[in-house]
């Protein structure tokens, strides 16, 4: 997806342009695969969601958030069958949406819930953990946020000078990037302390810090099989 307003669907063997699909109302500022459907979900600028129909070319607009829509991932919740969408805004909300219900039923994707991730802060990234069935979200206040699947507050890393800008998951190891330049190592979810799944304190463990770029770090990915 680009900021010129077109979603490039690419063949991986020619690397062939196979289709291009045109947003005309706003840019496009996220975009994730439903694996098991053929349809994809743009996030944008104005707060909306689009639900685009690759067999048929139709689209289903969304809105709830009142900012830019930064991220977007999809999430199977432990003992549910449902693959759901997951949505972080400018506006500091999480969205989760239930993007499987086919028109024709009469029940159209849909918001199942929202809750606030940030009191302050500009959400800009966002990780689901399904063998932990934890969420993830970090953004602008420089602090990376640990929720259950039933949306509590189970903890906070803290640590990062600057903005958090991307996230990735390997085994009990959470990478963090920001725009201090570095990448740092958790352990995904932190230690409860004191109040249970409603207190906020849980003590933070920092594995390591890797340093070397000389700007902002904007993608973090993990190679399985090394």
């Amino acid at each position: 997806a680009s900021l010129d307003n077109t979603i490039r669907m690419w063949d991986p063997y020619d690397m062939c342009c196979t289709r291009v699909l045109k947003e005309d109302r706003s840019e496009i500022s996220a975009i994730t695969c439903l694996r098991s459907k053929s349809k994809i979900v743009s996030g944008h600028d104005d707060g909306s969601l689009r639900l685009w129909n690759l067999d048929t070319g139709s689209t289903t607009n969304l809105r709830e958030h009142s900012n830019t829509v930064t991220c977007l991932i999809t999430a199977c919740f432990e003992g549910k069958d449902e693959e759901l969408v997951l949505s972080g805004s400018f506006d500091g909300y999480v969205c989760v949406w239930d993007m499987q219900k086919k028109p024709t039923k009469g029940i159209i994707p849909h918001m199942l819930t929202k809750f606030q991730a940030s009191v302050e802060a500009e959400i800009l990234c966002l990780l689901h953990d399904s063998n932990k069935n934890v969420i993830v979200s970090a953004g602008n206040d420089t602090c990376v946020r640990v929720w259950s699947e039933a949306y509590e507050p189970l903890g906070v890393h803290s640590g990062h000078a600057e903005a958090v800008t991307c996230l990735a998951l390997d085994g009990n190891f959470l990478f963090s990037g920001s725009e201090d330049f570095s990448v740092k190592v958790w352990d995904t979810v932190p230690s409860r302390e004191g109040g249970g799944l409603s207190h906020f304190g849980g003590g933070s463990t920092l594995v390591k810090t890797l340093v070397g770029h000389k700007r902002t770090v904007t993608s973090v990915e993990i190679e399985p099989s090394s």
